[in-house]
């Protein structure tokens, strides 16, 4: 049997891992999204990573809510940069 893959942009990856409450108080479809995803295997681009860490940065996070975010795309199958 094979296993539903799904690549998650940015946006929805922040939404639902990095922010939610954020993304909630916007109004974003965090339970129709969680419900998609449900028992797909989620991966994520280099670009997303380094994305959600700039937008930190650029942001002020303070060093505690940095490290949670690295943890959590630590954590986070990356697809890597490949060179040709």
């Amino acid at each position: 049997m094979r296993s539903t893959v799904a690549v998650v942009d940015t946006d929805v990856y922040s939404a639902l891992y990095i922010d939610p409450d954020r993304a909630a108080r916007r109004g974003l479809p965090l339970d129709s999204w969680k419900l998609t995803l449900t028992g797909v295997r989620q991966l994520i681009s280099f670009q997303t990573r380094a994305e959600v860490l700039a937008g930190a940065r650029m942001s002020g996070w303070g060093s505690r809510r940095i490290e949670a975010a690295t943890a959590r795309l630590d954590h986070a199958p990356t697809i890597p940069l490949t060179e040709r």
